[in-house]
């Protein structure tokens, strides 16, 4: 089995180009909603999410604008019944 890489950076092996990373079906549902975001040294954000891509997470918290990086999410606490 050969693997190759190709000028975009994604991975070929045998022929068949390798499938990008996929979203979590949830995140849209989040969008322009309260969340709290609990980052991997406990502490929590607390805001309305505005926008999201495959690495990042931007959070309105009142007077400050956060640029999450998921790597540091440890969880994401959301109102019940939004996620049904």
């Amino acid at each position: 089995m050969s693997e190759t890489q190709d000028t975009e950076g994604t991975w070929e092996v045998a022929g068949q180009e390798a499938s990008k990373p996929r979203q979590p079906q949830f995140l849209p549902k989040l969008r322009g909603q309260q969340v709290i975001i609990r980052l991997n040294d406990g502490r929590p954000l607390t805001g309305k999410m505005l926008a999201f891509n495959a690495y990042e997470i931007l959070l309105d918290a009142g007077p400050k604008t956060f640029l999450i990086f998921k790597h540091s999410i440890a969880s994401i606490e959301v109102p019940k019944g939004l996620l049904d």
